[in-house]
């Protein structure tokens, strides 16, 4: 499992060497979650790529510290210019 903390201004995350495992809270999949549902379920990739945006919010809220509003335009502009998770569509 990981664990952030927060120390002043500098973020740390420890990523536990073996992923959590268990079934996504969006499609029941076993899978390896991470906590970027929309409203911080822990998702499969699979689900986290239905909806790339939100899926970004969530990950620079997490692991960034950012607000809501901060997260959403920086997943924004990401997707401007990356385009969606799970690469490019031709």
């Amino acid at each position: 499992m990981s664990k952030i903390a927060q120390i002043g201004n500098v973020r740390l995350i420890e990523i536990s060497p073996d992923p959590e495992k268990a079934n996504c809270e969006l499609c029941g999949k076993f899978a390896e979650l991470r906590p970027y549902g929309e409203n911080g379920e822990k998702i499969c990739t699979d689900c986290g790529k239905k909806n790339s945006l939100i899926t970004r919010k969530q990950i620079y809220k997490t692991l960034l510290g950012l607000s809501e509003k901060e997260a959403l335009e920086m997943a924004k502009k990401a997707e401007e210019e990356d385009g969606p998770l799970g690469g490019k569509t031709p």
